[in-house]
């Protein structure tokens, strides 16, 4: 399949050459994975059960792999969330984990700021500059 370009494509890239993650959520199917996808250098989906066992056992392999690191589904093993936001907390460089999923489950615990700065809502394959595409800053 070939990839559509999106209006987030230039604003996501700029802004990751500068934040040390960024999760990006939105409805199944509108492009959210293969969008990070063309950032990231590793891709690591949780929908895949082998590798949901490697980081709910060893979430620091996510830092032993080539980055940037795509964690795809991340809602399926929320604790990676709050792993990442320590490393971010201790100076994760800037391009180093992507997060994307559709969902947040009820019960999954993340940071307190996500739903305010630190998400950016992916809306259906925006391609026209004229729409609006998110709805809250990426992390600042």
């Amino acid at each position: 399949m070939n990839y559509e370009p999106r209006i987030i494509d230039q604003p996501l890239a700029e802004d990751f050459k500068e934040l040390p993650a960024i999760l990006i959520e939105g409805a199944k199917a509108v492009g959210k994975t293969a969008t990070a996808s063309r950032l990231a250098k590793t891709i690591m989906s949780l929908d895949n059960p082998q590798v949901k066992m490697l980081l709910r056992n060893n979430p620091e392999a996510i830092l032993g792999v080539k980055g940037p690191v795509l964690i795809d589904e991340w809602q399926l093993e929320p604790n990676l969330w709050s792993f990442v936001r320590h490393q971010v907390d201790d100076v994760l460089p800037a391009e180093s984990v992507l997060f994307t999923g559709s969902s947040i489950r009820v019960d999954a615990r993340i940071h307190s700021n996500c739903a305010d700065e630190n998400a950016t809502l992916f809306c259906p394959r925006m391609t026209d500059v004229t729409a609006i595409c998110f709805c809250n800053k990426i992390i600042r």
